[in-house]
């Protein structure tokens, strides 16, 4: 925790927080044991012992995080303390943990951890966001901007279309993360099974804890589900920089939602500086980097790894924070989003007709072939800049004859050709769902 945390963070990080972990453990360690019970392998008063004798509320967490450093994870003094309890408690021998191994323990309960993490707060979270961008598109459908293309003036469009584009890109990573899968690792010291690890109880086991029962002892999931993660940032980042863009003086399109207090200088009073555009395109620096340090934990050596396996850990709690407080935001932006139709009017006369250039080149194309048209508008384009004359004046002076260029300018086209993508990225967003 430090002075920026809840600037770049989920706010909700106690989800993701040491006593949540300690408590997914207990539950992988009491379903362990009852499945093993069920499978004949563990005497049936083992369990009736723990239940009546053991709590979670019992467990001593700071003790765990001391002895971590000696024993390299949290696994083995979580263990120990269970053993612990239940002689303190009276039986002669435990049960716990027979068979399984620190990393069966560690990586379920980091499936468990994203799996709630995604399912209920990131899936919700990005459904609402996309839900937004749908209204934001059709409310926005017929109000004309310029497009932009390599930071320059290009041809009109609609911003309806802009948030279009915005919404089927959170659409489509949101259906890859609803497709996730959160899996079991359960496979014993080296992912071969035992004696008292085998189908049944991974099949029980995995059915107690709500994962995938298919277990392997060096997955990739996490690194597959920490890329998707990457890839949901990187959307929300397209999003905030191009509302950033929009947001600057010069342009004025778009602006954050106001309040009192926020985006302000600390010298200049007039600053309304973006600062949820700011906190996500920062995390968006960070986010691409700590999701290749999980590409890079899948050269593991053998069956466990000395270095990438331990690596995971903390990455992986950073990318669902930074990621997750990214949505938090983008939800704030569109939510509050305010928008200046006139401002887009304004900066559409900016360039005195140079953006129907490319219309007016396709009307003459049919009279003087492409390469002539594109060679005509050229030189009107330079005249343009020249003169400062509007397009329209500048090619009546050239004298081109037989062409009513009025419905070049017209912005209805324009509008009509938006909607025409605008209705079929809505309806791929309607298969999607």
């Amino acid at each position: 925790m430090n002075i920026y945390h809840e600037l770049f963070h989920s706010k909700d990080d106690e989800e993701l927080g040491d006593r949540y972990f300690v408590n997914y453990m207990f539950r992988f360690e009491k379903a362990l044991l009852r499945s093993q019970v069920d499978g004949g392998l563990v005497p049936k008063k083992a369990w009736e012992f723990v239940c009546e004798n053991i709590k979670f509320e019992d467990i001593d967490l700071d003790l765990i995080i001391k002895e971590i450093p000696l024993s390299g994870n949290a696994a083995i003094p979580f263990v120990k303390q269970l053993n612990y309890l239940v002689k303190k408690n009276g039986a002669d021998k435990s049960y716990f943990h027979l068979g399984a191994t620190s990393q069966d323990l560690i990586d379920t309960c980091m499936s468990m951890m994203l799996r709630d993490k995604i399912e209920f707060y990131i899936s919700g979270s990005t459904r609402y966001l996309r839900d937004l961008l749908v209204e934001l598109t059709n409310k926005y459908r017929n109000t004309v901007m310029i497009g932009r293309t390599l930071m320059q003036h290009a041809i009109p469009i609609t911003f309806g279309l802009k948030a279009a584009k915005w919404m089927i890109s959170v659409s489509d990573i949101l259906q890859t993360i609803l497709n996730e899968k959160f899996s079991l690792t359960l496979g014993g010291a080296a992912g071969s099974d035992n004696q008292y690890i085998n189908d049944d109880v991974r099949r029980s086991v995995a059915a107690s804890l709500g994962l995938d029962s298919t277990s392997w002892h060096e997955n990739n999931d996490f690194a597959k589900i920490a890329t998707h993660l990457g890839l949901l940032q990187g959307v929300l980042s397209k999003i905030a920089k191009d509302i950033s863009l929009l947001s600057q003086t010069e342009i004025g399109e778009l602006s954050e939602g106001n309040k009192p207090g926020k985006g302000g200088s600390s010298t200049m009073p007039h600053k309304r500086n973006p600062v949820l555009c700011t906190a996500i395109l920062a995390n968006s620096i960070r986010v691409p980097h700590l999701v290749a340090t999980m590409l890079s934990c899948m050269t593991q050596e053998n069956e466990r790894s000395a270095g990438a396996w331990h690596a995971q850990w903390e990455v992986m709690y950073e990318i669902v924070s930074l990621v997750s407080d990214s949505l938090v935001k983008a939800i704030d932006l569109i939510l509050n989003l305010q928008v200046f139709p006139e401002k887009m009017k304004t900066n559409l006369d900016a360039t005195k007709g140079l953006i129907f250039s490319e219309r007016i080149a396709l009307t003459l194309a049919d009279q003087f072939g492409k390469d002539k048209a594109h060679e005509l508008l050229e030189q009107a384009s330079d005249l343009v800049l020249k003169t400062n004359k509007h397009l329209k004046e500048v090619l009546t002076e050239m004298g081109i004859q037989n062409v009513d260029f009025t419905v070049c300018f017209d912005l209805q086209e324009y509008v009509v050709f938006s909607n025409y993508v605008i209705d079929q990225i809505l309806k791929q967003n309607e298969n999607l769902i």
